[in-house]
């Protein structure tokens, strides 16, 4: 819930039977250290607005102001009305003092109990489901499908008492097998979506080896730099970098091998797609990334890293080949490419036509230098262009290239906590010993079962 993190500490404080002034954490003026929201419209212009406004609940704007759609809104808050006590929220507010007393009469306001409200729960079902008062036919319809795909897959591994994590979905979205290694045998309604999602872990799979390669360059800047060892270029940095001993430490010979070679040889040890549990697989070497670039230690040179997004981007290549649609024909605004050069595209195009004729020296200075430095140069540009936003973390400068920051290696945010969190919070599934295991109740079979007879 937003605010979480700001009012969870203050439990302390009601637990010790005293109270809290909410307007202390709503003050709009600077200067507050308690102030909360800088949005003058607070959460719901911070947070709310953009999704209320997608699911036709909210019109107008911030500026000519918000108004409800009296059909879908005015449903959802009659229905949510009939769970709660209205006429104490609002004495609570006039009255400025929260007790814990008060919180546990407000209990039901939780989004754990709308479960126990059947109209709110049955609103709630249609909206995020696109049923009934709901439908939508684009955005509405993917957000079911993927809803369904988390189903249909907790309903897979609800035995084997495993976590319904992003990292079990990612994998198991990516390979199209479940973590026992069987095949995932899903829905033909089902299998776009999961399609749709393969491409997209393809991304972040190449998005993490690609920030793996910066990651280590720009930690390598960040010592040269505390040794006033400067650099004047892009080109005169990666070339240092691919003769540097520390990278020959943790790549050995196959620096001086053609990348052919080093494709060849990585064929021999390709994993099966269904074992994404194995250390050289791209899913594994991926979170291998990720943990590395957190730890803060110099026991392991960051270099070793190097060698993790070669085997992610060797094994991307040997199981696609020269794909001649890699997106699986997902559409993109017409200069999207343009924008954003380092694709799936451009990925196949390079390592089919340039990479093979080339060392692996030569194809790590190209990751580093183009697709790594010189790209974060055009997207911070763009960035500081439109938005006034400085996110340079190394700076092209007259006196060379100078460090400023090393962010550690992420995926991206697919907003899978949140989806579980609905099917949590309607009771489509439910939690099992307290963890992250989920079942499926019977509303989320019957949403399944639903889905699969459209």
């Amino acid at each position: 819930m937003v605010g979480r993190d700001t009012l969870t500490p203050l439990m302390d404080i009601l637990e010790k039977g005293e109270s809290i002034a909410l307007s202390r954490y709503t003050i709009l003026e600077d200067g507050f250290k308690e102030r909360y929201f800088k949005n003058k419209l607070g959460g719901l212009g911070q947070y709310y607005a953009g999704p209320l406004l997608e699911f036709g609940i909210l019109g107008g704007n911030s500026k000519s102001g918000f108004q409800y759609d009296r059909k879908k809104g005015g449903m959802l808050a009659e229905a949510f009305d009939e769970g709660v006590d209205r006429a104490l929220f609002f004495r609570t507010l006039e009255a400025d003092t929260v007790t814990l007393d008060l919180l546990d009469a407000l209990y039901g306001f939780c989004p754990c109990q709308l479960k126990h409200n059947p109209n709110e729960q049955a609103c709630l079902v249609d909206l995020f489901f696109a049923q009934e008062n709901f439908l939508d036919a684009s955005a509405g319809l993917k957000r079911r499908q993927t809803l369904c795909l988390y189903l249909d897959l907790i309903k897979n591994i609800e035995a084997q008492n495993i976590s319904f994590d992003h990292h079990i979905f990612r994998s198991c979205v990516y390979t199209g097998y479940l973590p026992d290694g069987k095949p995932w045998r899903l829905d033909p309604a089902l299998k776009k979506i999961q399609a749709a999602w393969r491409v997209f872990q393809k991304n972040e799979l190449l998005s993490i080896a690609l920030q793996g390669v910066f990651w280590v360059g720009l930690r390598a800047l960040e010592a040269q730099q505390l040794r006033q060892n400067r650099f004047p270029s892009v080109e005169s940095f990666a070339e240092w970098f691919v003769q540097s001993d520390s990278l020959k430490a943790a790549v050995g010979e196959n620096l001086s091998e053609q990348f052919s070679v080093v494709l060849s040889d990585a064929r021999q040890m390709l994993p099966s797609l269904n074992a994404f549990s194995d250390p050289l697989h791209e899913m594994a070497m991926a979170t291998e990334i990720i943990q590395r670039s957190r730890v803060k230690t110099t026991e392991n040179l960051p270099e070793a890293v190097i060698p993790l997004s070669l085997g992610i981007l060797t094994n991307l290549i040997l199981r696609n080949g020269a794909s001649p649609d890699p997106y699986e024909n997902i559409t993109f605004p017409e200069d999207y490419k343009w924008y954003y050069p380092v694709n799936l595209e451009s990925f196949a195009h390079y390592s089919d036509k340039e990479w093979p004729n080339m060392k692996s020296a030569e194809v790590i200075a190209f990751l580093i230098g183009h697709w790594g430095f010189e790209n974060h140069f055009r997207v911070a540009m763009r960035k500081l262009r439109y938005d006034s936003r400085d996110t340079f973390q190394v700076r092209p400068t007259d006196y060379g290239l100078e460090w400023k920051n090393t962010p550690e290696p992420i995926y991206t945010n697919p907003r899978f906590v949140q989806g579980v969190r609905i099917l949590w919070d309607i009771d489509a599934v439910a939690p099992v010993n307290g963890n992250r295991c989920f079942r499926l109740t019977d509303l989320g079979r019957k949403l399944l079962e639903d889905f699969s007879e459209l």
